[in-house]
């Protein structure tokens, strides 16, 4: 939105920038999140 020059300036500005140790999660990284999570969910919150 920035390149194509439609974003909101004025929200953008208020929100900041992206923090620099911004963590990005690999696609196997969030599928193994997904399955520990979705075994391990019910026992977690009971």
């Amino acid at each position: 939105m920035v390149d194509a020059g439609t974003v909101d300036q004025a929200a953008l500005d208020a929100v900041g920038a992206m923090p620099e140790d911004l963590v990005q999660f690999t696609a196997e990284q969030t599928e193994a999140a997904a399955a520990l999570l979705a075994e391990q969910w019910a026992a977690a919150i009971s």
